[in-house]
């Protein structure tokens, strides 16, 4: 199964378990990942600022392990999704574990 993350900004990235599990062919396809979008590292986006945490999940990160990237011919690593957290909710519906209907905005439940 795929991994969707959300990732704030700073020096800690990310915060707990997956937002979502779902088999790599569908969340490509939901959230209109391409291939080119692969990262060349574990994310980490602005790791100089402090405001991670405080200022929300600002990111969206889909992870292919070996087995999901092999299954589709893609790389195993992390794929930048276009949009915010907000927009990954629209189409996802809530994250696994929400006890908020947006967790996106602030911190995590």
């Amino acid at each position: 199964m795929a991994k969707v993350w959300f990732v704030y900004e700073g020096p800690e990235p990310t915060a707990g378990d997956a937002a979502y599990e779902l088999p790599a062919e569908d969340a490509i396809k939901k959230l209109a990942v391409t291939e080119d979008a692969i990262l060349p590292e574990r994310p980490r986006f602005n790791p100089g600022r402090r405001l991670g945490r405080i200022a929300g999940y600002k990111h969206v990160v889909l992870e292919l392990e070996e087995s999901d990237g092999a299954a589709i011919g893609w790389a195993t690593g992390y794929y930048r999704v276009s949009g915010d957290p907000g927009d990954v909710i629209e189409v996802l519906g809530p994250p696994l574990g929400s006890s908020s209907p947006n967790p996106a905005r602030g911190r995590r439940h």
